[in-house]
């Protein structure tokens, strides 16, 4: 009983985990790039490497790994993980902005503008 509530839990931390990567690669990287960019699969190699560095920093010292691989992978694992909360905090008070934002510029009626002769249609004219 015991194991399966803690395989259980780290099942659900792995989850959790992923989610809120993709959560953030959705609004920090495909939001915001251009397919097939320098910046798209930047930040879609950091979004799958990050997570994997965590993890493994998480791992590396309960596993026995040499203590030269528990070092490499410690300080950016713990240091994604403290950026990871500060910026999925960040993004979730962005959201309520967002949301906000997006609710204000679709919904309310815009004032009437008086049209110049620049902001006329252009037709083409035949004789």
């Amino acid at each position: 009983m015991t194991i399966a509530l803690a395989v259980a839990a780290v099942l659900l931390v792995l989850a959790l985990l992923g989610l809120v990567h993709r959560w953030l690669w959705i609004r920090l990287v495909r939001d915001t790039t251009a397919p097939g960019g320098r910046a798209r699969r930047t930040g879609t190699a950091l979004a799958f490497a990050l997570p994997v560095l965590a993890l493994a920093a998480l791992v590396a010292g309960r596993a026995g790994a040499p203590f030269w691989l528990q070092r490499a992978v410690s300080w950016p694992g713990y240091l994604w993980l403290a950026v990871l909360l500060y910026l999925t905090l960040a993004m979730l008070v962005a959201e309520a902005v967002r949301a906000v934002w997006l609710r204000r510029a679709n919904g309310a009626p815009r004032a009437a503008q008086p049209l110049s002769p620049c902001s006329l249609p252009v037709t083409a004219v035949s004789f």
